[in-house]
């Protein structure tokens, strides 16, 4: 049995054995997208009117339960713990300006431990700028704002 020619591609391929009748498409990614598409598109062509009855199907709905978010989230309160902990922990990624200018070498410190990976060329010349914060950290105010450590 010869086999079929893909509808959009042109290409020979083998067919699955339980749809060898029907299989208009190979296995290649761009040929399955196409086929969805074409797919997509004559459902939509067929049930043109689906989107909008959908729609007011919604609408009616929720004109019928005003206030059913407000309730589910009464009856959820874990959801709403997971939504905090997810934005302090984005929060806590950040760098906030003030917290860098008081303590740079305990951010840079912090940094160093929520880095996953890096080159160990790179932790050395990461662990020399944080000996320098130390050390303009002890020097006097005057000192630090010339760069001048120790002084």
């Amino acid at each position: 049995m010869r086999n079929p020619r893909c509808a959009y591609c042109g290409l020979e391929f083998e067919a699955q054995p339980n749809v060898r009748k029907i299989q208009k498409a190979c296995g290649r990614p761009e040929c399955r997208r196409a086929r969805k598409r074409a797919a997509d598109r004559a459902w939509r062509r067929k049930n043109r009117g689906w989107f909008e009855g959908r729609r007011e199907k919604v609408r009616k709905w929720a004109a019928g339960y005003p206030d059913y978010w407000q309730q589910w989230r009464a009856a959820h309160p874990e959801y709403r713990g997971r939504e905090k902990a997810r934005m302090r922990s984005r929060r806590a990624r950040v760098a906030k300006q003030d917290e860098c200018l008081l303590d740079p070498v305990g951010y840079l410190e912090g940094v160093r431990v929520l880095a996953r990976v890096a080159k160990q060329d790179e932790w050395t010349a990461f662990d020399g700028i944080i000996d320098y914060l130390e050390a303009c950290a002890v020097a006097k105010p005057n000192a630090m704002a010339l760069g001048e450590p120790g002084a």
